[in-house]
């Protein structure tokens, strides 16, 4: 990640490029400057040592330091899932010599649960690339009494509240994690809250606290000792390095439909049990206030409140012509159709209000079509009621992409509209049409 926005200079494109080159596989946290790497590079990590990111870090800053020329110092900065180590960074100079590894909780999680922070992950945070991506494992300690996934449920559903769980602090992925296997196995743990790593592991393996769920690496030499055991893999895989323990999905694929993104939300969908329901991809910068602007074009006639994209952050020629699709062209039909009564929904964001959504068959309804937004506009029409639209739209980062990729998308939507929605894409053809047979009619008289 890089702290602060760069300004869009020649020499500074370079730079990036060269720090995204040599961090193959890393996110850190720097503004490049013209003469990058000139003095001693800082590695902010968010998590106390030992854990998968400092471990990983650790790795990475030993060959950053060969190929620049300079020290890579790692620096642990524990504490409130990452907000204590960025309001370090950002209290430096964004120079490109403080980087800083982001991770769920820095960047998703933590504008969702706290009201306020000392960070914009949006406004103050510029990504290069992907450090690594780690499977949790739920992990007991070695003489723990609970010797299975199964056994544990069983405990806490015989007496809620009693099997109790660690965790990196409220709003770490642990956390996030295992509260949403509790939900959709219907059960109640008690959250335990560590500042690091050490402290927590060592309270499991005393069995002070029941379990947790952290990756192998952070565990790795605990494991070793037989002081930790693995119960689970949350994923649904099984760890090619561990086929004996078996797997667990956090979040669900119920094969209900064709649509891989439906089936993975049908699971968080009967587990929950508020009134309110948000159905959003993951690829979307959601502002602080998302739910109250949802919520907020919410009326008497209303089925479904949805939030197009706004295309941001192109890196490519093809990205900026998707964007300027999906910033013009496809965002005036929306926001026109809505306008004269007949909107229809668009799958990036939907929040229903649930009684709806079930008296139209549930959630597995909305595989009725190709597309999610497609039968969730028809479902809500059938009831007499409206799509509409929240403003301003959500952005989203396109990053770079290929133009047969951006080809194939545009032609495999123009077909999902013709084949759910003919009389839309009626207006579209016309349109298109003219705008062609006008630049010809220009071109001709000159």
């Amino acid at each position: 990640m890089s702290a602060g926005r760069p300004a869009a200079a020649p020499g500074r494109r370079r730079a990036l490029a060269a720090i995204a080159s040599a961090c193959w596989g890393a996110a850190p946290a720097a503004r490049a400057a013209p003469g990058f790497v000139q003095r001693p590079v800082r590695l902010v990590v968010p998590y106390s040592a030992g854990v998968g990111p400092d471990v990983v870090a650790r790795s990475l800053a030993d060959r950053l330091a060969q190929r620049w020329g300079q020290p890579v110092w790692v620096e642990n900065k524990p504490g409130a899932s990452g907000i204590v180590a960025f309001a370090e960074v950002r209290r430096v100079p964004p120079d490109g010599h403080t980087l800083f590894v982001a991770d769920t909780a820095t960047l998703a999680v933590n504008p969702l649960v706290h009201a306020t922070l000392p960070y914009d992950p949006a406004r103050d945070l510029v990504p290069l690339t992907l450090l690594f991506q780690a499977t949790f494992l739920l992990w007991v300690g070695g003489d723990s009494r609970l010797r299975s996934l199964a056994g544990l449920l069983e405990a806490a559903r015989r007496a809620p509240g009693s099997v109790s769980y660690a965790s990196l602090g409220n709003g770490h992925a642990s956390q996030v994690a295992i509260e949403t296997f509790a939900r959709a196995a219907g059960v109640r743990l008690l959250h335990i809250p560590f500042r690091d790593a050490p402290a927590m592991l060592t309270a499991v393996a005393g069995g002070d606290v029941d379990f947790t769920a952290v990756s192998m690496h952070t565990v790795a030499g605990l494991a070793a000792q037989g002081r930790l055991r693995p119960l689970a893999v949350a994923d649904g895989r099984r760890l090619s390095a561990h086929p004996e323990i078996p797997t667990r999905l956090l979040i669900g694929d119920d094969r209900v439909s064709a649509n891989p993104k439906l089936n993975n939300v049908v699971k968080g969908w009967k587990a929950t049990r508020s009134d309110w329901v948000i159905i959003a991809d993951s690829n979307v910068l959601m502002p602080r206030d998302y739910i109250q602007r949802l919520m907020k074009r919410w009326r008497a006639d209303t089925g479904v409140v949805c939030a197009p994209p706004l295309g941001a952050r192109p890196a490519s020629f093809a990205a900026e012509i998707e964007c300027a699709f999906l910033n013009t062209y496809q965002a005036r039909w929306q926001y026109s159709a809505e306008t004269l009564g007949f909107g229809f929904a668009q799958g990036k964001t939907m929040l229903w209000r649930r009684e709806i959504l079930e008296a139209g068959g549930g959630i597995e309804a909305l595989g009725a079509e190709i597309a999610e937004d497609a039968a969730s506009t028809k479902l809500v029409h059938r009831a007499d009621l409206r799509a509409h639209l929240a403003s301003p739209p959500s952005k989203q980062p396109l990053g770079a992409r290929r133009l047969r990729d951006v080809w194939a998308r545009q032609v495999r939507w123009a077909r999902l509209r013709r084949a759910t929605f003919p009389l839309y894409f009626v207006p579209e053809i016309v349109t298109t049409s003219l705008l062609t047979l006008a630049a010809a009619a220009i071109g001709g008289e000159e």
